[in-house]
C-alpha cells in the first residue's frame, strides 16, 4: 500500500498514472448498466432525431420535449450513428467530460500552486463518489461541470493579458456548453468569477469593444440552434426553445414547478457526491475561514492558504454552495458543480507546509483504497451484476426473434406502461411509441387490431400483459429474466417486463 501511495503522488509518475487509472474507470464497461432514470430521456430523443434524420427537434417518444438544449444530444448523435443507440454510445460524452474535468482541474492547481496539488486535486476528485457516478450517466450535467471548469482554465490563462482571441475562447466554450444544460453554467461562473474581478480591481478590459465583440459572438453561437429550430419545420413542432429555456432556468429558479428540495437538501447531498473526502473539506474550510478572518492577503511569496488562489477556490465554494441554496429549485445533482472547488481548496490545504504529514498520509491512503475500490466496482462487480439477464439480454433475444420474421428496420417498438430503459438494446433504426395508463393501453390495443401488415413490438410489464392477454393469443413472446446479481440475491422476477413480437 505504501508503495501504491508513493507512486500515485509522484511527480513523474502519478501523472502518467492518473492518466491511466482514469482511463481505465471512465470508459472501461461504460455500457455495463441498464439506462438510469434521466438517461432514458436523452436515449428516446436521440433515437429520434436518428430516426427522423431531424436533428434540430427533440421529441421524447412521440412527444416535443425542448426541456433541454440541443448540444448534448448531438454530442451523442455520432457514438449512436456509428455504434447503433446504445447504453454504451450514449455514455461516452459524459466520460469524455469526466477526463477534461480531471485535466482542467489538474491543469487549474497546478497553475495556483504546483504538481503536488494538481495531483491531490485530480485524485481526490476522480475517487469521489459523485464524480464517477455521473462520468457515467447519459446527461448533461458532467458535460456542465466540463464547460464550467474549461472556461475558468481558459479565463485564468488571459487574464493578466486579455485579448480579443480569450474573451472569444471564453464565451464560445461558455455558450456552448449553455446549450448543453442552460444558463446556470452563465450564472454559476459568474459566481465564481465576481471574487476574482474584485481582487484584481481590473474592470477596464471587461468595458473594451473587444470584450462586447466576443460576447456577441458567444451569443450568436448560442441562439443558431435556437433559430434553427423556430425556422425549420415549425408548424410540426409546438415549443419553442427559447421559451423553455426561459421557463427551466428563470421561472424554476425563483417560482419553481417542480423539484422543490427542502432549503437543506444539499447539506447532506454533497457531502455524499464529496464523500470521503468530505472529512477533510471540514477542516480545510475550517482552516481557511480563520485564515480569511486575519484579513491578509499575499499576492507573491509562498503559496500557502493566504495566498490569494486559495482564497478565491474558498470563496467559490462558498458562494456557488449559496448560490445553490438560495434557488428556489432544489435537486441532489444541482449541486454537483460545487465539487470541483471543493475538491481544489482540500488539496490547496493539504499540500501546504504547515500541515502535519499525518494528514497527507492519510489522504494517500484513502486515494489508494479507493482507486482499488473502484476499480473492483466498475470493472468486476458491475459487468458480474448485469452479465446476463435484464432488458439488456432481453433486447437481444427480441431482435433474434423479429430479424426472423421480417428485416429490423420494419418494426416498431410500442412501450404500453413501460419505460425506454426497456428497450435499450431495440431503439435504432425502428421507430418507439410510449403510452401510460389503462385507457391509453387499451385504446392502442384497439387500434393495433385494424392496421394490416403491421410489424410491431409491444413491450410491458407482466401486470399489463395478463390483464391484456387475450390481444396476443399465438404471437411470439419474449420474457425477460432477473440479471445475474438478481439471482443471487434472490430478487422476484414477477415484475420483469415481457416484450410480445407481433406478426
Amino acid at each position: 500500500m505504501k508503495k501504491l501511495c508513493r507512486l500515485l503522488f509522484d511527480e513523474n509518475y502519478g501523472p502518467k498514472i492518473l492518466f491511466l487509472i482514469a482511463t481505465i474507470l471512465l470508459f472501461a464497461c461504460l455500457g455495463a448498466k441498464p439506462l438510469w432514470t434521466m438517461e432514458n430521456r436523452w436515449a428516446s430523443i436521440v433515437m429520434n432525431m436518428l430516426y427522423n434524420h431531424d436533428y434540430v427537434h427533440p421529441y421524447l417518444a412521440q412527444h416535443d420535449y425542448y426541456d433541454k438544449p440541443l448540444l448534448s444530444y448531438w454530442l451523442m448523435l455520432p457514438f449512436a450513428k456509428l455504434f447503433g443507440v446504445s447504453t454504451w454510445s450514449l455514455r461516452v460524452p459524459s466520460a469524455l467530460a469526466g477526463g477534461l474535468t480531471l485535466w482542467c482541474v489538474y491543469q487549474l492547481a497546478k497553475n495556483f500552486w504546483n504538481k503536488k496539488t494538481a495531483l491531490y486535486a485530480s485524485w481526490l476528485l476522480l475517487t469521489s463518489m459523485g464524480f464517477l457516478f455521473w462520468t457515467h450517466v447519459a446527461s448533461a450535467d458532467i458535460l456542465n461541470i466540463a464547460g464550467m471548469m474549461l472556461s475558468l482554465l481558459i479565463y485564468q490563462h488571459y487574464k493578466a493579458t486579455p485579448s480579443f482571441k480569450g474573451f472569444l475562447l471564453f464565451f464560445i466554450v461558455l455558450f456552448l456548453t449553455a446549450l448543453c444544460k442552460g444558463l446556470v453554467v452563465i450564472a454559476s461562473i459568474g459566481v465564481v468569477l465576481f471574487p476574482d474581478i474584485i481582487y484584481q480591481k481590473k474592470y477596464k478590459p471587461y468595458f473594451s469593444l473587444k470584450f462586447f465583440l466576443a460576447l456577441a459572438l458567444g451569443v450568436l453561437i448560442y441562439l443558431t440552434p435556437f433559430w434553427l429550430s423556430t425556422h425549420y419545420n415549425q408548424a410540426a413542432y409546438q415549443e419553442s426553445g427559447l421559451v423553455e429555456v426561459f421557463r427551466e432556468n428563470i421561472v424554476r429558479f425563483f417560482a419553481p414547478f417542480d423539484h422543490e428540495g427542502k432549503w437543506y437538501i444539499y447539506f447532506y447531498f454533497l457531502p455524499y457526491y464529496l464523500f470521503p473526502w468530505i472529512f477533510l473539506l471540514v477542516p480545510a474550510l475550517i482552516s481557511m475561514t480563520k485564515n480569511v478572518a486575519k484579513k491578509s492577503s499575499k499576492r507573491c511569496g509562498e503559496k500557502g492558504l493566504d495566498h490569494w488562489p486559495a482564497r478565491w477556490m474558498y470563496f467559490s465554494t462558498i458562494l456557488l454552495f449559496l448560490f445553490f441554496c438560495l434557488s428556489q429549485s432544489r435537486r441532489s445533482y444541482y449541486i454537483f458543480p460545487v465539487l470541483p472547488f471543493a475538491v481544489l481548496v482540500t488539496s490547496a490545504w493539504l499540500t501546504q507546509s504547515n500541515i502535519r504529514q499525518l494528514w497527507r498520509c492519510i489522504a494517500a491512503g484513502i486515494a489508494s483504497v479507493f482507486v482499488m475500490l473502484s476499480l473492483l466496482v466498475y470493472l468486476v462487480f458491475t459487468p458480474i451484476y448485469y452479465g446476463s439477464g435484464g432488458a439488456l439480454q432481453m433486447g437481444k433475444e427480441v431482435k433474434a426473434t423479429a430479424t426472423k420474421i421480417s428485416p429490423w428496420v420494419t418494426w416498431q417498438v410500442i412501450t404500453l406502461n413501460a419505460d425506454i430503459a426497456d428497450i435499450a438494446t431495440m431503439l435504432s433504426d425502428t421507430r418507439v411509441y410510449m403510452y401510460d395508463g389503462e385507457l391509453a393501453v387499451s385504446k392502442e390495443l384497439t387500434r393495433s387490431q385494424g392496421l394490416q401488415n403491421r410489424h410491431v413490438i409491444y413491450v410491458m410489464p407482466k401486470s399489463t400483459y395478463d390483464q391484456h392477454q387475450h390481444y396476443f393469443s399465438g404471437a411470439p413472446v419474449v420474457v425477460s429474466r432477473p440479471y445475474f446479481g438478481e439471482k443471487l440475491l434472490g430478487k422476484s422476477a414477477e415484475k420483469n417486463p415481457l416484450v410480445a413480437v407481433l406478426l
